[in-house]
């Protein structure tokens, strides 16, 4: 028993090293702990007989695989909440999602009954969820790392996988409990699962907005995580009491953690718990139980499989062929391809079925071993049809123009789009750079700004405002905010040392002219040295974003240019790491590099 057991979560360990050594980004991990599986199990050598420990510990593994699957959902990008992008303004990102998720299912259902009527599968309806699957655990990294998840093709596909996921989980546990029953009892305790669901949403709400909860989340208490357990395992209850499916309540209970909007940082402890121990020895024992000799030798599962593979492609391009209609050929055709990746509900669901006697051991095999493929070859498929984006610059949206605002306009707009609004146009200045960015210039009557001044200012990657008044400061400022902005900045000046908590909120961030220069002379006196590297006129320290998907994973010491080159800090969502040889570079960090300017040009050309 404890060898296996040491076995798996050694093999769990040591997959995720070697993909990184071997450079093999193509493969998810999650497939490669299958393939794994299926080395050191039946389909291999057979070092792993499962015991009841591992089959516990799998179970959870598909327990918290479901719990982070709710977490993974969204909620904002149906809300409107996101950043506007560089969006398609002719069709609504969310109808367009709605249109293709309904296709997929109608297609789904008709391939479906082609495939029941051959004999390979006894359950239509069951077969029509399997093929409608959607792997959001694929789509939204493939989508973030070709910085398309704010376009309106990348919108239309993370609310296509998100809607995919959650209606397929409850439509199955409602199938399920529907054919357990024999009529409407099965569904009202479904219903019953839902109110629950609600009424612990509310309830966790309310908790953490007490003072009790903030004095509790300190230390080894993690009173945070504690809570999640409990929502959890009530919820897995509930469903096992009811007779429901345990995977509905799993996915209820992650969807109630994702709805409070809880920070990154927690996020990030919950998927290590689940991605760094449970989960792993879920999809290495799913490789175990995968008899790939017997299925190759059985013409009629190997025909499945593949007819499973076509059916996961048929059923997403086939729909997605209404983009056509906004969009090119290829981006159609990659849209498509991208969404027919599926594998994390295709195993949850043929673990249900196979209990069900919906399908036998082969059956299941075949349906995992199709799931595999597409996750492998869909993504592979997208980028190698969907078209790079032209370089975008960065935006930067001043509102104010002034003694402040025009010299840092002037030194950006090099490398960066500069819009700048103000309601006058101040006297030429002796500065001739100054002076051309004062003809760039958009002189508005007032700070009541048109609506598509508003739509423009709100997409800019950072918002500076810095009228000459502190109160239209304030006001643009939570304007700004509540129309989408990420990222502002605000002067402040005369009520600096006043109660600011109104500013105080995610992606605000206040500035003093008077301050700064405090700062500045303090730093200047205490750290010369460094001042003279960050402020010089040379910009000696550059900021490189990781944005190339070769160096996803890489160890710091293997980036080029490193050797003439010193990276002070790592700037990872809202984490600072300090960096050493061996720290692991990943897609979205942002480097702060010092060195020479052809080492600098060089290493920022490599990774972005």
């Amino acid at each position: 028993m404890e060898t296996n057991l040491l076995l798996v979560v050694g093999i769990s360990f040591v997959v995720p090293i070697l993909i990184t050594r071997m450079r093999l980004h193509v493969i998810p991990v999650v497939v490669a702990e299958i393939l794994a599986g299926m080395v050191i199990g039946g389909s291999g050598f057979n070092l792993i007989h499962p015991d009841s420990w591992l089959e516990h510990l799998s179970t959870l593994g598909l327990i918290f695989l479901m719990f982070l699957s709710g977490l993974e959902i969204d909620f904002s990008v149906f809300t409107g909440r996101k950043k506007p992008g560089p969006v398609n303004r002719t069709v609504n990102p969310f109808w367009l999602a709605v249109a293709i998720l309904a296709g997929i299912f109608i297609v789904s259902f008709v391939l479906a009954a082609y495939i029941v009527s051959w004999g390979m599968v006894k359950d239509r309806f069951w077969l029509t969820l399997m093929l409608a699957t959607i792997s959001l655990g694929v789509v939204m990294p493939v989508l973030k790392e070709r910085k398309l998840s704010e376009t309106g093709v990348g919108q239309a596909l993370l609310m296509t996988a998100t809607l995919a996921d959650f209606f397929t989980v409850v439509l199955l546990s409602v199938y399920v409990s529907w054919l357990r029953s024999g009529g409407v009892f099965g569904q009202l305790t479904i219903l019953i699962l839902f109110v629950a669901a609600v009424v612990l949403y509310y309830v966790l709400r309310r908790v953490l907005e007490g003072e009790g909860y903030r004095k509790l989340h300190w230390g080894t208490v993690h009173i945070g995580t504690r809570a999640v357990f409990v929502i959890l395992l009530l919820l897995v209850v509930l469903a096992q009491s009811f007779g429901v499916e345990y995977i509905l309540g799993a996915f209820l209970a992650g969807t109630v953690v994702s709805l409070v909007s809880p920070q990154k940082e927690f996020i990030r402890q919950l998927d290590s718990i689940g991605y760094g121990f449970l989960i792993p020895i879920f999809f290495v024992m799913v490789g175990v139980r995968l008899n790939l000799q017997s299925l190759l030798k059985d013409p009629s599962s190997l025909l499945l499989t593949l007819t499973l593979l076509a059916g996961f492609f048929i059923t997403k391009l086939i729909p997605a062929l209404i983009m056509r209609q906004w969009y090119s050929w290829k981006k159609t055709l990659g849209a498509g391809a991208l969404l027919s990746s599926t594998l994390s509900l295709i195993v949850a669901g043929t673990a249900v079925a196979l209990k069900m006697n919906i399908i036998d051991e082969s059956g299941r095999n075949a349906f995992i071993l199709a799931a595999v493929i597409s996750v492998i070859i869909a993504p592979v498929i997208f980028n190698h049809i969907y078209p790079f984006p032209a370089p975008r610059k960065k935006v930067v949206a001043f509102l104010g123009a002034n003694h402040i605002t025009l010299p840092v306009a002037s030194r950006l707009m090099p490398e960066y789009e500069v819009i700048l609004m103000d309601t006058r146009r101040e006297n030429p200045d002796q500065d001739t750079e100054v002076n051309t960015v004062r003809k760039a210039v958009v002189t508005v009557p007032s700070w009541a700004l048109a609506e598509q001044d508003w739509r423009r200012i709100a997409g800019a990657d950072v918002v500076i405002i810095a009228t000459d008044n502190d109160r239209q400061n304030r006001e643009l400022a939570e304007q700004a905010k509540r129309l989408g902005a990420e990222n502002v900045i605000v002067q402040v000046e005369e009520q600096l040392n006043e109660n600011l908590a109104d500013l105080e909120q995610p992606g605000l961030r206040v500035f003093s002219g008077s301050y700064a220069a405090w700062t500045l002379l303090q730093s200047m006196i205490v750290y010369p040295g460094l001042m003279k590297k960050i402020a010089g006129p040379e910009d000696t320290v550059t900021e490189v974003v990781i944005q190339n998907a070769e160096y996803d994973g890489a160890l710091l010491r293997d980036i080029p240019c490193m050797g003439d080159s010193l990276v002070l800090r790592i700037l990872r969502d809202d984490l600072i790491i300090t960096p050493h040889g061996n720290t692991v570079v990943r897609l979205g960090d942002r480097l702060f590099v010092s060195g020479s300017i052809q080492c600098r040009v060089i290493m920022k050309e490599a990774m972005e």
